[in-house]
């Protein structure tokens, strides 16, 4: 009974991981190249814990799955990385300098060292050149991807900072998938499917986390929520906003008339609510009058450069969805209305 039990935890593990990978590459409303890089993550785990379910319950299974299984793995590491690039915001321009040597590996060894006459080469012994590859790469790109991620670790374990959400989330899938790694390169001492088991444990607790969090907030961190009203220091806001105009100055996302605090947030990868605590606490103002501001900024440099443009274009152009709150927020930041501030520089 007990090694059905295994079986079937195992295998629901491996079930849910193809589902939720492929929820996010197919579904999942706001996708992009980091959601896609996560699906794909997923996928390669998955399919990895699917050979090792089969390997520990079915031996006799073909050796071309198993060794599918084991080829897969070799993908883990490179899109660990990138996602964890991704989701920070990083240029991934050159991605595929991580995906194609890998694939081009894979392919040479599928066709030319097929696992029925060279399975030796994927044992962790003297010769098994592939298996100790296998993981000295995978565990080369968790440590960069912790070193990348050195900021999110600090915010969580210094006092003079906040973490947010973003930060606890990818500390944790470094830690976890970093378990996963200890797990499969420990097992001549423990079982053979505690990868397996171990991938699945996390992944129930990830989906259990992100059930919960608004309800509860991120319970099992231990987070006391009762510093959630101090003032965020200084030196950590100056960062947030210097993070914001820079991102403004590359790309003008706030000229949509839809652009909400929870893009700015997702953007910056910290909550709303961190995000209006900085501007209530340290500017004193609200996210509409901030984000109005900017829009403000670029009307005027418009009705500069481009006298042709009605006054309303302009103000529809930067993201204000009426005349009045145009008219307002302009004479507010500026002292005049875009009316007679055109007069004096046109």
């Amino acid at each position: 009974m007990e090694k059905e039990l295994l079986f079937l935890f195992s295998a629901i593990g491996a079930l849910n991981g193809f589902l939720i990978s492929i929820y996010f590459a197919f579904f999942y409303n706001n996708r992009n190249r980091s959601t896609y890089f996560l699906s794909a993550l997923l996928f390669a785990i998955s399919v990895r814990i699917t050979k090792s379910v089969f390997f520990a319950f079915a031996p006799a299974i073909s050796d071309t799955f198993l060794h599918i299984g084991l080829l897969a793995c070799l993908l883990i590491g490179p899109l660990f990385y990138l996602y964890i690039n991704e989701f920070k915001s990083r240029s991934n321009k050159w991605w595929l300098i991580h995906i194609i040597p890998i694939a081009l590996l894979m392919i040479v060894v599928h066709l030319f060292f097929p696992y029925s006459e060279y399975s030796y080469l994927w044992k962790r012994t003297s010769n098994g050149y592939l298996g100790w590859f296998l993981f000295s790469q995978w565990l080369f790109y968790i440590l960069i991807s912790a070193v990348l991620s050195k900021k999110e670790f600090n915010n969580i374990i210094s006092k003079g900072r906040k973490a947010c959400e973003a930060d606890y989330w990818v500390a944790s899938i470094i830690i976890g998938t970093f378990l996963v790694w200890l797990a499969y390169f420990t097992t001549n001492y423990t079982s053979y499917l505690s990868g397996a088991v171990s991938f699945t444990f996390l992944l129930y607790l990830g989906i259990f986390i992100i059930t919960f969090k608004k309800k509860k907030g991120i319970v099992f961190l231990g987070k006391s929520d009762r510093y959630k009203n101090k003032k965020i220091a200084s030196t950590v806001a100056k960062d947030v906003l210097a993070e914001i105009d820079a991102l403004f100055r590359e790309s003008q996302v706030f000229t949509k008339s839809d652009f909400k605090i929870s893009h700015l947030a997702e953007l910056l990868k910290i909550s709303p609510n961190y995000l209006s605590q900085i501007l209530n606490d340290n500017l004193g103002t609200s996210f509409p009058a901030f984000i109005n501001a900017y829009r403000v900024k670029v009307a005027a440099a418009m009705i500069k450069d481009s006298p042709n443009f009605t006054i309303e274009a302009i103000g529809k152009d930067c993201g204000f969805k009426s005349k009045t709150t145009f008219y307002n927020a302009f004479k507010s930041k500026l002292g005049v209305t875009p009316a007679v501030y055109k007069k004096s520089n046109c």
